[in-house]
């Protein structure tokens, strides 16, 4: 019996050790809205529900048109007309941000646009996003720093299957070894590196990494994300290049060595640039790789997009026709500095993000360029900053009033594309602030804060996979300057977003004749069967369908014809968690939405 207890204590010992190692966020936040918020359209206020789950969040509450890209031409606002959308739903509402606990809250909409004016009857999209306020960020990935050139993410493993414990990947971090009160630097640049999100951010031997020389000797090791080939993760793409010429090679990963080119790869993937340049980095949507250039001088300010395919050849060669600007640049250059988009992300909606390193936001589609040929079906929103944010130019008395490249700071140094197109770029040297949220078609939202900002951010990685480590990754300071501190990798905070409709009221109740009704379930609360009774004026299809407070379809009791008349159902709850649940009956044109409770 004494040699079982031995044996069990260090059986459990050995498991405790095992479980130290991984880690876990403790504050990841959800918003959940309902799927379908219905409202008069008569221009006075409501209160949108909304689910904060995990941690409190500083939220925002967006709202667009809905399904009219088709019908928006390009056009362009803000203070002097640098702000353009263009095949895009547009932004008509844009709330103040809102400090929200856990639990069911709300936030409020006027009923109106920007403007204050009455939004006419439709459907809209409605979204919010928010992030942690409150909670600090905590240390989540080593050496692979949110940052500079960016860092990759990959949610899939090379089958296509989403992976629980996702990999983050790049070539370059700041920082080193933190040993309580000092860093020491240990990397050499062209070292890229892999982190399985979920291990022991404390325990170094964990990370792989492959060191990626460059393939001409005269050329330095670049610093920038690389992209993994789909459905082969034995090997990486990265570009590599000097003095305005830039090419993408292919590279055998060997874990813990030296990487090998792959010479048969990519022989006509160059692009020569005369007025010199750089490159940004990397980015792919598994179809096609994408690469920024920009020639960075006061009367250079050209930009391009470099698409390629995994089979090693060019697609396209795009000229960012917007970012010609070098007569407006000449006539300021006393005053202005130029950079065009030098870093790029591709958002979960598969288009591209590319920015400036000073202030440009750009949203692009690529595939609907390739479509057509035409550059305007390139671009689908743009924010040189008209919004007056991330700039310290955009003032009326700058004799450049609105240009984006102010000699001061803020300046932001990558672009983060998330989910529904929301685009966050990190901002540096501008007090207590950590970065700048832009809406899908690019108008910006305002500057955030994290708690106990100090000196600003240079990158984020957005993880929105659906795992249990979603949520945004941050460098800890600006470039992990403080070497006193342990500011190596990237750290996690608290970030969630969801999107619904806004629908006429009119259309689903008002509309109704007295002869459609819809009756309280009984017995309510339930537990768990409950009747659901209602009246239809006709015969013909009938649906019946439970949702969750977050909107999410939960069960469907009835899709199928029914003769006119009282009608009744019954919902069976067992395999549903206690709570709050509603139930829409839907014939024809008329619908209605009623509550009921769930307890066990």
């Amino acid at each position: 019996m004494r040699k079982l207890g031995i044996a069990f204590v260090l059986l459990f010992f050995a498991s405790s050790i095992v479980f130290a190692r991984d880690w876990l966020p403790v504050n990841k936040l959800e918003l959940d809205v309902q799927d379908v918020y219905t409202y008069a359209f008569d221009g006075t206020a409501t209160d949108i529900p909304i689910e904060v789950i995990g941690a409190p969040s500083r939220t925002v509450l967006v709202i667009t048109t809905k399904d009219k890209a088709a019908e928006i031409p390009r056009i362009t606002n803000g203070r002097i007309g640098w702000h353009t959308v263009n095949g895009i739903d547009t932004t008509v509402y844009l709330s103040p941000a809102f400090d929200l606990e856990q639990g069911s809250r709300t936030v409020s909409w006027p009923g109106t646009d920007d403007d204050g004016a009455a939004l006419p009857s439709g459907e809209y999209y409605y979204y919010v996003w928010g992030f942690d306020y409150v909670n600090t960020e905590v240390k989540a990935v080593p050496r692979v720093v949110a940052g500079w050139h960016g860092a990759g993410v990959l949610t899939e493993d090379q089958d296509g299957v989403p992976l629980d414990r996702p990999i983050f990947h790049s070539d370059y971090y700041f920082g080193g070894v933190y040993d309580g009160e000092s860093v020491t630097p240990d990397f050499k640049t062209g070292d890229y590196f892999k982190w399985q999100i979920g291990d022991d951010p404390y325990n170094l031997e964990l990370m792989e990494s492959c060191f990626l020389p460059p393939p001409d000797p005269e050329w330095a090791a670049k610093t920038a994300k690389g992209v993994f080939v789909p459905g082969n993760y034995n090997e990486i793409i990265r570009f590599e290049g000097s003095a305005g010429i830039e090419t993408l090679y292919k590279y055998l990963w060997n874990p813990n060595d030296i990487g090998e080119v792959i010479s048969d790869w990519g022989t006509d993937l160059r692009w020569t640039y005369p007025g010199g340049g750089d490159t940004g980095g990397i980015d792919a949507d598994g179809t096609y790789i994408f690469m920024v250039n920009y020639e960075y001088s006061k009367t250079d300010c050209n930009a391009y997009v470099m698409v390629a395919d995994f089979d090693g050849y060019k697609v396209a060669d795009v000229f960012l026709e917007d970012q010609d600007k070098a007569a407006y640049v000449e006539e300021h250059e006393d005053i202005l500095r130029v950079g065009g988009p030098l870093f790029i992300d591709v958002s979960p909606e598969g288009h591209i993000a590319h920015s400036g390193i000073w202030c440009l936001a750009m949203l692009s589609d690529i595939n609907r360029y390739l479509e057509s040929g035409e550059y305007d079906d390139f671009v689908l929103g743009i924010n040189e900053e008209g919004d007056g944010l991330a700039d310290k130019g955009w003032s009326d008395d700058n004799p450049a009033p609105d240009y984006c490249n102010a000699e001061d700071p803020p300046w932001l140094y990558d672009i983060a594309a998330c989910k529904y197109d929301f685009v966050i770029r990190p901002t540096a040297f501008y007090g207590p602030v950590s970065f700048v949220v832009n809406t899908p078609d690019q108008t910006g939202i305002d500057y955030f804060a994290l708690a106990g900002e100090d000196a600003g951010r240079s990158g984020t990685i957005p993880l929105e996979s659906g795992t249990a480590y979603d949520g945004l990754y941050i460098d800890n300071s600006w470039y992990g300057s403080d070497a006193s501190e342990d500011r190596d990798g990237s750290w996690f905070i608290g970030m969630g977003s969801d999107k619904g409709v806004i629908k006429p009221t009119t259309s689903v109740e008002a509309a109704a004749p007295a002869a459609f009704a819809v009756a309280q379930n009984t017995p309510n609360p339930c537990n768990p069967t409950t009747t659901i009774n209602f009246t239809i004026p006709e015969a013909g299809n009938i649906t019946v369908d439970i949702f969750n407070v977050a909107g999410q379809k939960v069960d469907t009791l009835v899709n199928d014809f029914m003769d006119a008349g009282t009608q009744s159902v019954v919902w069976d709850g067992s395999s549903n968690s206690s709570g709050v649940y509603f139930y829409t009956v839907t014939s024809g044109e008329f619908s209605k939405t009623m509550k009921m409770t769930l307890l066990k």
